[in-house]
This record gives C-alpha cells, structure tokens and sequence, in this order.
C-alpha cells in the first residue's frame, strides 16, 4: 500500500494501533516483572558426598573423575572443584549462549557416570544451577508438634527438598541440624568375636541378602514379563533375625550380637535460630534467578508442603521480597517520568485552540503510553525481564525519543491539507531515521560492556527498543492519524484569534527567546554541550571503576573460620556465644548459625528502617570470635572485595607463595583486610603396618584397614530400597559414645591365629595434610581475599606481590 493510500485511512490506523496495544498488554501480563541475579554464563554444581573419607582421597576419586566428565560436555570452557572431608564439589561453567536445557542434561549424564563408577557407600550426586558470589536469598527455620525430629528430617530430604530445588530459579537447596535417613547396625564386637565373625561379615551378608535385582524378562502366554528377584526383608525389624553363618557353621540370628536402629544420621551441620537449636533450610539463587519470581513461588511450595506434611516454615529471610518492595519505587518512578513526558507533549505541541492543534496535542500524549507499552513488550518477547535496568533504560529512551513525535505532531499539525502533511513527512522521515540510526549505532557497543557494570547491555536494549519503536510510530501511524481533520478555513480562522492560554503562551514565548539567543550566538550552545561532554568524560576517566552490585537484600551473610578439625559440637557452641553477642545490635531481627566441622556461618537479618547494611557488617567483623574469626565474601557500598588466585600442580607451593603476597598486599594502605582461604588441616592419626607382625598373622593390610574403618566410621554398606526410596544401611561397632583415638588401636581384627588388636600389627603417627584442596581449570589453587575501600581495580598490580601468580577480581 503506497503511503499516500495509508495515509488516508485512519480507521485502519487506529486500528492497527489498537491491536498492538493489546497483544503489548497481553505480552505483559506473562511478563516477569523485578530484576535477576547477575547470569553471565550457564553454571551447574554437582555435589557428591563420601562420609568419612578424607579430602585427598575425595579429590582423587571423586573431583578429578568429576572434572574430566564435565570438562567433556558440550560447551563446558570451565571447572572449578572443592574436596574436603567427606564431600567434593565441582562447577563447570558453560559458554555465553548455551541452552540452559542441553547443559543440565549432559551434567547430568556426567554426574551419573562417575557416580555408576563409585562405591555404594557414596550418596547419589545432587545437581543444581548456582549463582556464586553471595549468599541464600531465602532462608527458614522448620518446626513440628507432631512430629519426631527424625520425621521431621526425613521429610526435609524426600520431599521438603527435592521440591525447592525444582522451582524455577532456585539454586542449591541447604539443610542444617538433620541427617539422612538411616538403618544403623550396631555389632558388639566382643559377642561377634566369640562367634567368628566381625562387622565386615554382617555388612557382605546383609548386601547380598536384602536386596531387589532385576532378572530380565520372560515369555508367557504370548506376553513379555519382566522378572524380578526380590530378597528383601519386610521391614527392618526383620533384620534382628536374620541368619548369618558363625565360624563354627552354625547360623546365628543377627539380634544376638547386634542392635538395628532406623532413624537418622548423626547431622553433619548443626544449626541455631536465635541460640536455639532448630532444623533449617536455605535456598541460594541459581543465575538468572528472577528474585521477587523466586520469592513468590517459594511462598506457595511452602505453604503447600507445610499442610501436606504437618510442617511449620518460619521464614528468617526472604531477600526477594524485600527486592520486590524496593522494585516498587522504581516503577513509580517509571511511571511518573511517562506522565511527565505525556505533559512535556501536551504542552510543546501547538499553542491555539484550534481542532487541528487539539488533535495533535492528543496524538502526542496518546503516544506516551502507545510506545511504553508496545516497547515493553517487544522487550518481553525477547526474554528480557522487566527489572531496574530496563525500566531505567525505557525512562530514558522515551525521554529523547519522544521528540520525534513531537516534532511530528507539530509538523502534522499545522498541515491543512493532505499534501502538505504528506510533504511535511517526506522532509522530516530522513532526518528521524538518521536519528534513531545514530541512536542504535551508540548502543551497539555498551551492549558488551556488562563486565564494567551488571546490567549495561540490558539497558541500552531497552533504548533501543523504544527507540525503534517510536519511530515506527511517527512514520507509520501518525500521519493517517493526524491528516484527516476537516475543519472549514474559517472555523481555524476563528480559532487562531482565541486567546492563548496563559502557560503555553509563556511557555512559548520562552523557547522563542532561546531560540532567538541561539541564532544570535550559535556559539554559546556549543561552547556549554562541549563543557557538559568533556566533563562527562573527565569523570568517567577519573572516576574509578565500581564494580559492585546494587545491594537490595536485608541481610548479612558471613563465614567464620576455627582451628582446623573443631569438631561440629565445639563450633556449635562458639557460635551460640557469637550470636548472643550480635543480637544485642540494634534493628536485628534473627541469626540463624550453622557450624560445620572446622567452619561455620550466620545469616544475620535486620531490619531496614532501624539499622543498615554497613552497620551490621561492622558489628560481624568487631564481636570477638572464640578460637576463630569472622569475613563477609563479597562487597558492600564502602568497600570491595577482591581475590588473588595462585595456580599450579603442588597445592603446598601454590599455598606458600599465597601467603607470601598476603603478606605483601597486607601493607598496601588501601588494604583493610587480608584473609587466606585455606588452612592445614590437624594433626591427622595415621596407622602404618609393621609389615613383618602382618605377615606373621596372615593379614592383608586392606583387610585390616577395611575392618577399622568399620568399626571407626561404619560406612554405608548398602542402600536398602523401599516404598519411600532407598535408604542408607550402615553397619558399625557399638560404643558408649563417639570413637576417640585409644578406640581405634583397640579395634579387634580376625587374623589366621584369631583375633587380634590393631595396634599389635600397626603404629601410630601423626601428620598434618590439607582441609580443603580447591582447584581451577584443573589445577589445584590457593586464593587470598582482599577487602579495601572503593578502589579502581587498576590500581590491583601483580607486580607488587613479588610473586608470579594470576589475579582475579571478585565483586
């Protein structure tokens, strides 16, 4: 259709106008409204636990199998891994672009590989996307009063759990204070002896014994069945009289010499509300994690799983709620920026009375709201979220894109006929295309530079969108718009001598004036647009670079760090004191502690309107720390943080050239805070065989070694499956109470001349070995944290160290 055509029907214009602010408001409807975390790239972590394996060993046949596995995926370009005791846990990292779908699948497939390579005593992988560099973003406390705490747990596991974790956005899902679900099998070691046998006996009889193995299928009747041999116990007090062969030949039932529990496993992690032991679970956001979305579909799970269950949440933190409430106040702010841009509009476009000038002054402010809408939801489509960044980026690009339809409507205006509008646009569309050109061409290259500021490429496509929309609108829809008002000459020459209302008149009467200084002195604009750029430049050159993220949350997350090997109950206790202490700040409204062995953290909440963020973190750093101390990862409005990574084979030498730079930065004056992230470990026990004692008494070393990490640790034997899917069967020596070092040498181990103590073949040592062993692109690290004022990040400079090392940034 030519534009003369097009111009001349207006209906279908406004019609055509009509449609696309509906399917705009239906767009948005669907919309995601509030902001994300930062997603620079796909990242999934894979956590797979060996209970009490040492962190070489984790590394070894766990993390590296691991990291060769996901290295191996379809766009992985990155791994990092963390072994400690009982636990390894690898991320890999995805290139920009790839489908988020087809990189969980292959995790997956990886995560299963290794694991179908893995003792049965290792639990199976947990896998989730993650967001690094801060901590959960939601956070309660459970209770029940029906429930035993063992039920409790292990509906937390089964079912509380694996439900977060499949929200969208949510990241790893953390317990505290409550173990697996477990079957313990307690053998009294001196009635086992008697009878020859020993806790390695009762562990092979009973996985050989209940278990349910496929068989294959079979033909009957013409029909394929599947065969299945199941020699399951009916429930686990059944165990206590199953039969095991005794040295003698004769069967003894279990329940002789053995005690069987089903409840659940010691908790590896214990956690405090307030001082006050209780069960919690936190969910960290995976990247992209729409927050205020996150929030809200946590609300519902919630409450859905707490009448399902006989639960209770109590919600100690919920940082996507209170994003939402701030998220607020930026779109008021939006909002309020479109009316003032709709009264900017009313009031520039024609001065008289006439019907002509009325009709432009209402298309103008129509367009307001037309080409918000309509942007938005082109931004909608192309899976942007309607977070702070484009709101902002709308704000400002309907602010200078506006014009073009003023100028338009102006121009339209003041056309009395069809041909002189059609000239009017036929002059003006090369100059608003050139505009909106230049426009798109300045935006093209802030689209990279999300590395200097989190949000940068999403608010310069939201300038561009409006942009290109407004344009749109002023060439296509405006005119038929605008060029089918039929008033009689002399009706406009009636309204043209009406009085002027008074503030337009002004208004006017103002820009006629500036517009007469300018052509006078053309070069007083130029002199005052060159001062305001090559201010604008100087600060940016000047200014140094900021790379922290908008803080929104109401919490401070932080680590605390003990004398290596504190045992779970010990820094429990220590941050029961430490939590005392915080809650005597002003405007803090829970602490939930959780202690770990070695380590720990607190989740301190507080509330907005009587303290704030900095004022909190500073209490965290100044309360003393029994044996320990306390850091915040990550930075705050008055500081940042920043880390020193030292790559390479030998994680001993990486650590030793680590600690010589934290000793070299430390004296840097802009450097508050030097903190190294990794420790020794204690002073292991080590047994070594006195080899010739062995083979006097017909020992295998492994044998040996087997029975006193059974009698010590009892690990998982098998895993029983039932209804409610498998559970953990461990099989151990009974004692009073937790195994101390004089237990271990007194372990009973059957040899050809009967039984015997392990210290009669074995001596002890001592020796100190690694806590945790990190690597990163398949070399082990150590890394030193650096916190300091707000500081450009040039100024970081390896050559200072003294030392050869990679340097990394972490905002």
């Amino acid at each position: 259709m030519s534009a003369r055509g097009w111009y001349g029907r207006p209906v279908a214009a406004t019609c055509a106008v009509l449609a696309a602010v509906a399917g705009a408001v239906y767009l948005l409807f669907g919309a995601e409204f509030g902001p994300r975390e930062a997603l620079a790239r796909s990242a999934f972590a894979v956590t797979i636990r060996h209970y009490g394996v040492d962190a070489r060993e984790m590394e070894r046949s766990v993390a590296l199998p691991l990291e060769d596995a996901l290295s191996a995926a379809p766009g992985a370009i990155e791994t990092s891994s963390s072994s400690e005791y009982g636990k390894a846990r690898v991320i890999v990292r995805f290139a920009f672009g790839a489908n988020k779908e087809s990189a969980y699948e292959a995790v997956r497939d990886a995560a299963e590989r290794v694991y179908g390579l893995l003792p049965s005593s290792v639990q199976k992988p947990e896998i989730g996307t993650t967001s690094e560099g801060r901590g959960p973003v939601w956070a309660a406390a459970v209770y029940s009063e029906l429930l035993t705490t063992a039920d409790t747990g292990r509906i937390l596991e089964r079912s509380v759990k694996p439900a977060l974790e499949k929200l969208t956005g949510a990241g790893e899902v953390e317990l505290a204070g409550t173990g697996l679900p477990e079957v313990l099998v307690e053998v009294d070691e001196a009635a086992a002896a008697t009878m020859g046998v020993d806790a390695g006996t009762v562990a092979r009889f009973l996985a050989m014994n209940d278990v349910l193995a496929p068989a294959g299928t079979v033909r009957s009747e013409g029909r394929m069945l599947v065969l299945v041999a199941d020699g399951r116990f009916a429930e686990v007090a059944a165990l206590q009289d199953a039969l095991v062969a005794s040295a003698s030949g004769r069967p003894v039932p279990l329940g002789a010499f053995c005690s069987i529990v089903e409840g659940t496993r010691k908790p590896e992690t214990l956690s405090r509300v307030n001082g006050k032991p209780a069960m919690t679970i936190a969910v960290n956001p995976g990247g992209g994690a729409n927050l205020p979305a996150l929030s809200r579909a946590l609300a519902r799970e919630t409450e859905s799983l707490a009448t399902t269950h006989g639960i209770r949440f109590e919600v100690l933190s919920d940082v996507g709620a209170e994003v939402a409430r701030s998220f607020g106040s930026t779109l008021s702010a939006t909002f309020q920026g479109a009316l003032a841009v709709a009264f900017a509009s009313a009031a520039l476009v024609g001065a008289d009375g006439s019907r002509r000038r009325k009709k432009a002054r209402l298309v103008a402010v129509a367009a307001v709201p037309v080409i918000l809408a309509i942007s938005a939801a082109v931004l909608t489509s192309l899976d942007f979220g309607l977070d702070r960044h484009v709101l902002a980026g709308l704000a400002v690009g309907l602010g200078a894109s506006v014009d073009s339809v003023i100028l338009a409507a102006e121009r339209l205006g003041k056309a009395d006929a069809m041909a002189r509008g059609r000239n009017a646009m036929r002059e003006l569309a090369p100059s608003l295309a050139s505009g909106t050109a230049t426009t798109l061409i300045v935006l093209v290259p802030l689209a990279g530079l999300d590395f200097l500021s989190e949000g940068v490429a999403r608010v310069a496509a939201a300038i561009g969108s409006i942009s290109i929309v407004s344009y749109l609108y002023t060439v296509l829809f405006l005119p038929p718009l605008m060029l089918n008002c039929r008033e009689s000459v002399d009706a406009e020459a009636r309204a043209s001598i009406r009085r002027p209302r008074r503030f337009a008149r002004r208004l006017h009467r103002l820009l006629a004036l500036n517009a007469l200084l300018c052509a006078k002195k053309p070069a007083l604009p130029l002199a005052v647009a060159a001062s305001l750029s090559i201010a604008g430049l100087v600060a940016v050159f000047v200014m140094p670079l900021d790379p922290r993220e908008l803080e929104e949350d109401n919490a401070v997350y932080a680590q605390l760090e003990f004398e290596p090997g504190s045992a779970v109950d010990i820094v429990d206790m220590y941050l029961a004191n430490y939590s005392s202490a915080l809650s005597d700040l002003e405007g803090v409204t829970s602490i939930q502690s959780t202690a770990r062995r070695g380590s720990g953290s607190v989740f301190v909440s507080f509330n907005p309107s009587k303290t704030d963020r900095d004022r909190v973190s500073a209490a965290v750093r100044k309360v003393p720390v029994p044996g320990g101390f306390a850091w915040i990862p990550g930075s705050s409005s008055g500081e940042r943080s920043w880390e020193l990574v030292v790559s390479g084979a030998d994680d001993a030498e990486c650590q030793r050239l680590a600690t010589l730079a934290a000793q070299a930065v430390s004296s840097l004056t802009w450097i508050s805070e030097t903190v190294l992230n990794f420790k020794d470990g204690p002073l292991d026990l080590i047994l070594s065989p006195n080899r010739n004692r062995v083979a006097s008494l017909g020992l295998g070393f492994s044998n040996a070694a087997a029975v006193l990490r059974r009698s010590v640790h009892g690990p998982v034997a098998y895993k029983r499956i039932g209804l409610d899917g498998e559970t953990d069967v461990r099989v151990t020596v009974s004692r009073a109470g937790p195994p101390e070092a004089s237990d271990t040498v007194s372990t009973l181990v059957l040899s050809a001349r009967g039984t015997v103590r392990v210290d009669s073949f074995m001596d002890a040592g001592r020796m100190r070995d690694a806590a945790r062993i990190n690597r990163r692109d398949r070399q082990r690290v150590a890394s030193i944290t650096m916190r300091s004022s707000p500081i450009d990040p040039a100024r970081l400079i390896p050559a200072r160290l003294g030392a050869p090392c990679s340097k990394r940034s972490r905002t």
